[in-house]
């Protein structure tokens, strides 16, 4: 089994749930539903008396850990700059009245950007706006890279350079063990993986980080026909650069891309060196796609990173 994407029951009942909800909100609890999204945490729809619609976010125990406090305050952090987050409406992580760490949001209104059935042009029109929007959170900025340490005026990232952040990942991942216990790369390859971010060691020379969304994509956007009212699940941002959020985007088409970079507004951006380094980034990330397909036993989605890999290594090797 792969690390990491274990899916765990959860440690509380109904009960123990509704009456959570009920001392948090102050009514009683008409309807709960657990829906599956993600593979992480135990995620709740409820419907109260009072007419309110909120989703319950819990992170069992077996998880092993949990990154609600960040999420949470990347919510007010978005929001404060014009990004349509969730507003929490309770949130403990000290497991003091409920036995797991949990957050409740209000729902937005809306329908799932996967599940919308969007026409082409409205799904151009989706992704421009996200870009917009990201252009608003990389607005905020941080100081280190990486995963977020708290402070006590906020949140900075785990190294103090970009590179450090890179160096620890290449070598201490622990998704290199995994694919090369499982047979699906080789010594050779993880090699030439680090080998390629050592040449290229004067792209990660970047003095300022921002706030990275890292998990951006029609799975997260709530949409009204093809407006975005809600970007959710911010439980992966990291402080890092912009060309990391355009790594973790999936696009069907070059027009989806290029629908992203037109809602961004900054063409500057867009330079060799940010194409060098989304290639780069593309190639590193493709490696944790591998073992989670291979986990969930995907072997189509398998075969297709695979070839994306090849494909990536000779587009390096040839420039």
């Amino acid at each position: 089994m792969i690390e990491g994407f274990q899916s765990p029951e959860p440690g509380h009942t109904r009960d123990e749930l509704c009456a959570l909800l009920r001392r948090e909100l102050g009514s009683q609890v008409l309807a709960l539903t657990r829906v599956h999204l993600g593979v992480i945490n135990v995620v709740y729809t409820a419907q109260l008396g009072n007419g309110l619609e909120c989703f319950v976010k819990v992170a069992p125990h077996g998880r092993g850990g949990h990154r609600l406090r960040e999420e949470v305050w990347a919510f007010e952090r978005c929001r404060a700059v014009g990004v349509p987050t969730p507003e929490v409406l309770a949130f403990d992580p000290t497991q003091g009245f409920f036995p797991e760490p949990y957050h409740v949001t209000r729902r937005i209104p809306g329908a799932n950007g996967l599940q919308a059935n969007l026409s082409r042009s409205d799904r151009v029109a989706t992704l421009r706006q996200l870009g917009r929007f990201l252009a608003l959170i990389h607005s905020i900025r941080l100081e280190g890279f990486g995963f977020l340490q708290p402070t006590a005026h906020g949140y900075i990232g785990q190294y103090p350079t970009l590179w450090e952040n890179w160096a620890s990942v290449l070598s201490g991942a622990p998704w290199w063990n995994q694919l090369l216990r499982d047979g699906l790369v080789v010594d050779d390859q993880v090699s030439a993986v680090r080998r390629r971010f050592e040449e290229h060691r004067t792209l990660f020379d970047t003095a300022q980080s921002c706030l990275v969304y890292a998990d951006g994509g029609l799975k997260n956007l709530v949409v009204q026909g093809s407006r975005v009212v809600g970007l959710v699940d911010m439980e992966n941002v990291v402080a890092a650069e912009a060309v990391n959020d355009f790594d973790a985007l999936h696009y069907d088409s070059e027009e989806e891309f290029t629908a992203v970079c037109e809602g961004y507004g900054r063409p500057e951006l867009f330079d060799a060196a940010f194409f060098r380094k989304l290639t780069l980034y593309r190639l590193l990330f493709a490696f944790p796609r591998l073992a989670f397909y291979h986990h969930r036993g995907n072997q189509t989605a398998v075969a297709d990173t695979q070839r994306r890999i090849r494909d990536l290594e000779a587009k390096l090797a040839a420039s």
